[in-house]
């Protein structure tokens, strides 16, 4: 196995691993504001926003890179690319709604979940043409 192709593969681990970090922070954060203001936690709805928006995406460059990768699998870059899209256009939904501006850690974990998933696209782009 190339160094490309391990490169591939630990930028999507990477990826995988702060999208599971951001939403598991997440949702401590809106369990200790809810339990702050003494109302009923939502567990079922904030499990599935926060693997919707954050885990799921954040797995499937993770497993589209290593398909890509390791088995040789074409239709694992399309997987990356396109979830990377989808995580790069949360970011900035995210970025022009946001009313706080400055460093707040959500923040910094977001622009890093979009900044590793298009770094991922980048160097499986570099193993497909290497390739060739």
């Amino acid at each position: 196995m190339t160094f490309l192709r391990k490169l591939e593969i630990g930028c999507g681990i990477a990826t995988a691993l702060v999208g599971i970090t951001t939403g598991a922070l997440i949702f401590n954060w809106d369990l200790q504001a809810m339990r702050r203001l003494e109302r009923e936690f939502p567990l079922a709805q904030e499990i599935l926003v926060a693997s919707a928006i954050y885990v799921l995406p954040g797995l499937l460059v993770a497993i589209g890179s290593y398909l890509h990768a390791s088995r040789v699998r074409t239709w694992g870059l399309p997987l990356v690319i396109i979830t990377s899209v989808c995580l790069v256009t949360f970011v900035l939904l995210l970025i022009f709604k946001s009313p706080y501006i400055g460093p707040i850690p959500i923040a910094l974990l977001n622009l890093s979940l979009a900044s590793l998933s298009v770094l991922t696209v980048i160097v499986s782009l570099l193993v497909r043409f290497s390739d060739r």
